[in-house]
């Protein structure tokens, strides 16, 4: 049966968590993205199984290293994997810094999407997933790591996707507290992709970028602190009416429970059923389009675990 026939019982979708125990080996000391993020993470997915969401689950592998270089260029590419093998300092910025498996969970989380795209290929149960990984990726540019990034996870799989269907649309939407830079720019030579983010206020928070655009490819959508749950989907409801591109045929979501009430990082006063209420609310109008979203930001342990479940309710169709 496939996943909108089990919808249209009443009963929840199927969702693909691809994951893997290798990326807690990426752990910089007295760091944002500790490695604990991603044991709340965990939590989060079993309380949604807990709930009854049924879960497919799949190891993540690494990116190969043709797909990297369809998005990075090799200079970067061969300094990153040179200053990784060192296994400690940073690269770029002390926002980026390097232990003995910072190599290793990059490549995973560059990969993680590569493997739910081969699970939908693989069966008609569900066209919907989570990437539960670290390190995050959307503000990685094609020469340069930034805020905690390594590798833009997106971008990678996005590319991926073209790869493999040249005539593919594909939308990414990014729900995370910060602008994705890196994600941006790379999207902007990538004429068959549109992006639309809502975020923080560029004037007062990193990355500095992502004032408002008039773009239908490239939409940003700046919006004030602690906006909360009502205006914030509001402002998101208005990027998507904006989009000039033709039904997508593919969503990516760069997911950040950041935005969530109480983060010490972000902190946009939502709650975690209004932001997976703009989950849901991109799922309505394309219901029927395989998504796959990527986790990102978010550094509250209970914010991260609630909103990873409500996350997984929204992709269920049981929000």
């Amino acid at each position: 049966m496939r996943a909108a026939d089990l919808a249209s019982l009443g009963g929840p979708s199927p969702v693909v968590i691809v994951t893997h125990r290798d990326m807690l080996e990426h752990r910089p000391s007295d760091h944002d993205d500790a490695s604990e993020r991603l044991l709340w993470a965990w939590e989060g997915i079993e309380a949604a199984a807990h709930d009854g969401i049924p879960l497919i689950r799949r190891l993540s592998q690494g990116a190969a290293p043709e797909l990297l270089a369809r998005v990075h260029t090799a200079t970067y590419l061969e300094a990153l994997k040179t200053a990784c093998d060192r296994g400690s300092g940073w690269i770029g910025t002390r926002d980026n810094p390097l232990t003995s498996g910072t190599w290793m969970s990059t490549l995973l989380a560059a990969g993680s999407g590569c493997v739910a795209l081969d699970v939908f290929a693989e069966q008609d149960l569900t066209h919907r997933a989570l990437c539960a990984i670290r390190p995050p990726g959307h503000h990685a540019h094609a020469g340069r790591p930034g805020g905690f990034c390594y590798l833009n996870n997106v971008v990678i799989t996005a590319r991926a996707i073209l790869d493999r269907s040249p005539g593919a649309r594909i939308l990414v939407v990014d729900l995370d507290f910060h602008h994705g830079d890196g994600t941006e720019a790379l999207l902007r030579d990538m004429p068959r992709c549109a992006y639309v983010s809502v975020h923080a206020d560029p004037r007062r928070h990193f990355p500095g970028t992502g004032h408002s655009t008039q773009d239908g490819r490239i939409i940003d959508i700046p919006v004030p602190e602690l906006v909360g749950d009502v205006e914030w989907l509001h402002a998101l409801a208005g990027g998507l009416d904006r989009l000039h591109l033709q039904d997508p045929t593919a969503i990516l979501v760069s997911f950040g429970t950041d935005p969530l009430a109480g983060d010490p990082v972000g902190d946009l006063g939502l709650t975690p059923k209004g932001l997976a209420k703009g989950t849901a609310a991109i799922i309505a109008r394309w219901p029927s389009i395989p998504l796959i979203s990527f986790l990102e930001g978010g550094y509250d342990p209970e914010g991260l675990r609630e909103g990873v479940r409500q996350h997984i309710h929204a992709l269920a169709d049981v929000l």
